[in-house]
């Protein structure tokens, strides 16, 4: 045993790690030390080289799979070494070896939770050493969240805890907030009050750890508050909230105070504005949280660098970046300007503290800044403060220019040039000079947010100086400092893509430029360090952006690098020179002139593609219980682990979360961009492995966004994905997983998504706050509704057969709803689906939902009034006979003599016109006078869909009037193009029905085809003549 702990104890040392791991490895003498067990389970596993894998920040950290293999013990084993273990918690004096013993055990619970003597031990010790008991409760907590999610163990947990924090101790409290830090996350209703209890006296245990001086205890023991905020069960109300945030200001606002404490204070404030905005406003905190940053930003020194993740001034600008995205800038901006306007007066540290802030905020502040005129005094500031001899401040403001280019989108164009000037200007100095306080990285990007704010006319101006100077930068290398090279490529890449037209004359010194960087062959990429490689792969990828700028002309000035591509694409190469080879290949191979041996790669290419999307590698997991500096083992591997466990009749582990990096997502979007370019410029060399993309790719796509809509708590998630789906069933025109999107329309409708459930439990809300939940719903409903149509267009027997029985009754409960706005959308979301399914397929329901839309058409509420006047008239035109019969009952249901507002008139219009086209020529003649009379259409465009087809139908009969009137009335469809949005369904099928009409008229009457083509603008005939090509 005095071998095993000699050993431990130099574990848990960092600079004698890894010779105790060595010998663990080979120390036969560890049978004799620990004889109850085979030598396959040895707690810390000797495989491990890393002396930060066992010690972390005070925490004892073992190899994660130690409990997996206590799991394959014989009983009699495992009871041995549960006895060894319980003797050593009981009598060990050596500290660290304590500690070892307690991880083990705690990990042993991960997957064999029934220990009654440990338990035992663990009260015993809460009772007579508070400390150990509460590192024991920590560890337990931690590593097998499955004991402590048991509601009643959690009771006692929480009581033990209390029961830690009773002691003066710091170690004792230290470790019991810890224990209740990760008891928080598996929180049970039943213990919600004793968890409010625990709480707030986690405040006064903070402070008496922090003022014995252990700072870093205090801090860690501070995040309990932050897995408050994350808790499943609430525990915070806005009252508690504004309590407990009044004490962190008072912690993030104490200059000599510990940085780390501080800090953990700054990020709980900052995660209470993020995800209880709601209290922050009613409690009206926004204005004291702005001001408490206010000082902070001005603490440090100034010639401190800024570089640092975690100090007060990085958090503070942090709480005031998200302050400003997620609270109404009205209650921002104010504050912002009186504080920079006072600053804009002061001392460089002052004027820097003004700097930073305004580029935080100015994502969330952009359009109020926009609008009042405050953008030229920003750009004046920031530019004055460039020629300062305070290298702090012209950092600041190099990034406050930067993000005023890239936040301020359009309003920057007419002072780029005049910054480029300066900015270019100054990054000429020494490059020592600049490395202080990243002003060279933040020139960098400055030049690069600028750049996409030139209009084509600035930009061919100042090419020629951009060019050098990122030759200039480029020529500098990378150094441990900065990355200049890799910057100053990815800065030409943003020129490039901006100047596409006008950047013929450089290329060929761009593509020098470029290639000087690349890698010799595929085998040198092996040789390469990281930062080279990364250097590489930006080359190659600038590459790809300057071929799909200049087009045909760079194939045969580059064949040396689509050369070196060609084998970087099937070599075993880093994924990020992989990632950008392909991006390079795709590119060339979408020109006219692609080389032969790269078209004929197509093939190969579309397989690395594939495999690019199929694989998991850069995927991690972390398990629960696993420490947070544990690097997470493959995903797949991960998986497979959790499955063998099920098939053997174990529960398995438990994944937390997965880790990604962020190389493999940028890999990942890059081959998806690759297949879209491909498609869209060489259908014909792509269209054999189609089905395989198809199947591959749009199913499990799609089935993927449907579970994610019916998880995910974000309701702008659910939206986005609504509207990508629609848009691939647009795009496939091909039915695909209709049952289940049908369900997920349905649960919408039924307000059963899970971000449509309000977890807001504030007892005291009031309206204000189920307004905006009603607000949440129209806009999913809008979404559903949406879905609903694009399935109904590729499918419409599958949503007559699956959908209408589900969907009806769904529709009708939102109908009885107190609120205007869930009627409006179950009435638009029924003519949206009659129209789209179109044939009789609501002649089976015409005569029960025809009277409820009448009645609605004399709604005092615009929406519902607009949308049931638009479903009368799809009710009929979809009703075959049933619905012809019913046409003078439905017109005198409209608001016929409407002329103060517009809206309604061409709604009114609309439905006639469906009417007029369902009916039979009788009904028409006797109908059309009347018809005709209300047009032109002045303010819904979109009707003129329909007008056309029944101005088509009484040209067929020859009706003398229309005839009269047809260039004026065509003239007026030509003009209303310009408002039809070609992104909008409903807008592109009436860009296509006039482009339909006019092709018609231009056969039927040349002349006057002619005529109207000469009067209208070019711009209408141009987005005509796209929307049909694209839609062909």
């Amino acid at each position: 045993m005095d071998k095993l702990r000699e050993i431990l104890v130099d574990l848990l040392n960092p600079e004698k790690a890894a010779a105790a791991t060595a010998r663990m490895k080979l120390a036969s003498q560890f049978d004799a030390a620990y004889p109850i067990g085979p030598r396959s389970f040895r707690p810390p596993n000797g495989g491990c080289s890393s002396a930060k894998r066992y010690r972390t920040k005070g925490k004892t950290v073992f190899t994660p799979d130690y409990h997996v293999q206590f799991s394959t013990l014989r009983q009699e084993e495992q009871n041995a070494i549960r006895d060894h273990i319980l003797q050593s918690l009981t009598t060990e004096e050596n500290a660290s070896v304590w500690s070892a013993v307690a991880e083990i055990s705690a990990g042993i619970l991960r997957k064999n939770n029934e220990w009654p003597a440990f338990f035992m031990i663990v009260q015993q010790a809460c009772e007579n050493q508070p400390a150990k008991g509460a590192e024991l409760l920590a560890r337990m907590s931690t590593s097998a969240p499955a004991v402590v999610r048991e509601k009643t163990t959690q009771a006692k947990c929480l009581e033990l805890i209390g029961a830690c924090l009773n002691h003066s101790e710091p170690a004792s409290l230290h470790q019991g907030l810890r224990a209740f830090s990760s008891i928080l996350t598996e929180l049970d209703e039943s213990n919600q009050n004793a968890a409010k209890s625990l709480l707030q006296r986690s405040v006064g245990a903070v402070q008496s750890i922090a003022e014995s001086g252990e700072g870093d205890w205090a801090a860690e023991g501070f995040e309990v508050f932050q897995s408050a905020l994350d808790c499943p069960i609430s525990l915070l109300n806005a009252d508690a909230l504004k309590d407990l945030s009044t004490w962190a200001a008072q912690v993030f606002g104490t200059a000599d105070a510990d940085a780390g404490l501080r800090c953990c204070a700054g990020n709980f404030l900052t995660q209470a504005v993020s995800s209880k905005s709601k209290f922050v406003k009613k409690k009206k905190m926004t204005q004291d949280l702005m001001h408490l940053c206010f000082p902070i930003l001005m603490e440090d020194e100034e010639d401190e660098d800024d570089d640092e993740e975690d100090t007060p001034r990085s958090i503070a600008l942090q709480l005031l970046d998200t302050i400003s995205i997620k609270l109404p800038n009205t209650e921002v901006l104010g504050v912002i300007m009186e504080f920079a306007t006072r600053a804009s007066q002061g001392q460089a540290h002052q004027k820097r503290a003004a700097l930073s802030a305004l580029a935080v905020i100015c994502e969330g502040c952009a359009s109020p800044l926009i609008e009042g005129g405050h953008v030229e005094p920003l750009v004046t500031f920031a530019g004055d403060s460039l020629q300062s001899d305070n290298p702090a401040l012209r950092g600041a403001a190099l990034y406050a220019l930067g993000q005023f280019a890239e936040q301020m989108v359009g309003a920057m164009t007419e002072f780029a040039p005049r910054v480029l000037q300066l900015v270019t200007g100054l990054l000429e100095s020494c490059p020592d000079d600049l490395m202080k306080h990243s002003q060279l990285e933040k020139g960098l990007y400055c030049i690069e947010q600028l750049a996409e704010t030139l209009d084509e006319d600035q930009i061919e101006n100042l090419l020629p100086s951009l060019m050098s100077s990122m030759h200039r930068f480029m020529q500098m290398g990378n150094t441990d400092k900065c990355q200049v090279a890799t910057l100053a490529v990815s800065a030409l890449g943003v020129i490039i893509a901006c100047a596409e037209n006008v950047i013929g004359p450089h290329l060929n010194n761009c593509i020098s430029m470029l290639q000087a960087l690349l890698p010799k062959s595929a085998a040198a990429t092996a040789e390469e360090t990281p930062e080279n490689i990364m250097l590489q792969a930006s080359a190659l990828d600038t590459l790809a952006t300057l071929a799909s700028a200049a087009g045909e002309s760079f194939v045969p000035m580059a064949a040396d690098s689509l050369s070196l591509a060609g084998q970087l694409v099937s070599a075993e190469t880093d994924p990020d020179i992989r990632r950008a080879a392909l991006n390079l290949s795709c590119s060339v191979v979408s020109l006219p002139n692609s080389p032969p041996q790269l078209l004929e790669a197509v093939p190969r290419i579309l397989e690395c593609l594939m495999e690019t999307l199929k694989s998991t590698e850069g995927i991690g997991v972390k398990m629960i219980g696993d420490d947070e500096n544990e690097i997470g083992s493959s995903a797949f591997d991960a998986v497979e682990d959790i499955d063998d466990d099920i098939e053997d009749g174990d529960d398995g582990e438990e994944i937390e979360h997965f880790t990604i990096e962020n190389s493999y997502m940028e890999e990942k979007h890059t081959a998806l961009s690759s297949i879209i370019r491909m498609a869209q410029k060489i259908p014909q060399h792509i269209a054999p492995s189609s089905s395989e993309l198809y199947q591959e790719s749009l199913v499990e796509a799609i089935t993927k966004g449907i579970d994610t809509i019916g998880t995910d708590t974000d309701h702008g998630c659910a939206l986005l994905i609504m509207a990508e789906i629609s848009e691939v069933l647009d795009s496939y025109k091909k039915p695909i997983e209709t049952s289940r999107i049908l369900s997920t329309v349905r649960m919408a409708m039924m307000g059963e998504l899970i971000c449509m459930m309000d977890d807001d439990d504030d007892e005291d809300s009031g309206v204000k706050l189920e307004e905006e939940a009603s607000e949440i719903e129209r806009e999913i409903l809008d979404g559903a509704g949406e879905l609903l149509v694009a399935v109904a267009a590729v499918d419409p027997q599958g949503v007559i057969t699956e959908g209408l029985a589900d969907i009806l009754p769904a529709a009708a409960a939102l109908m009885k709803k107190p609120d205007s706005g869930s009627k409006a959308c179950a009435i638009g979301i029924l003519g949206d689906m009659f129209d789209t399914l179109g044939s009789n397929c609501a002649e089976g329901f015409v005569k029960q939902l025809l009277p409820v839309f009448m009645r609605f058409t004399s709604s005092e509420d615009d929406n519902i009034r607009n949308n049931s006047v638009y479903g009368v008239g799809v009710l009929i035109a979809n009703s075959g006979e049933t619905g012809i019969k019913m046409i003078p009952d439905a017109l005198k249901s409209l608001p016929l003599n409407e002329s103060k507002n517009l809206q309604v008139r061409d709604n009114v219009t609309g439905a006639i016109a469906r009417m007029l086209y369902a009916g039979h020529a009788e009904t028409r003649a006797a109908y059309s006078s009347q018809f005709l009379a209300r047009l032109p259409l002045t303010e819904d465009h979109t009707e003129w869909r329909m007008t056309l087809e029944v101005i088509e139908k009484l040209l067929t009969e020859g009706n003398q009037e229309v005839l009269g009137r047809l260039q004026e009335l065509a003239g007026h469809c030509l003009n209303s193009v310009n408002n039809l949005n070609p992104d909008i369904t409903a807008d592109k099928k009436t860009i296509l029905k006039i482009g339909q009409f006019m092709s018609q008229l231009s056969n039927a009457d040349p002349n006057m085809f002619a005529e109207l083509k000469k009067s209208s603008p070019e711009k209408v005939w141009n987005k005509i003549v796209k929307v049909n090509t694209k839609a062909n």
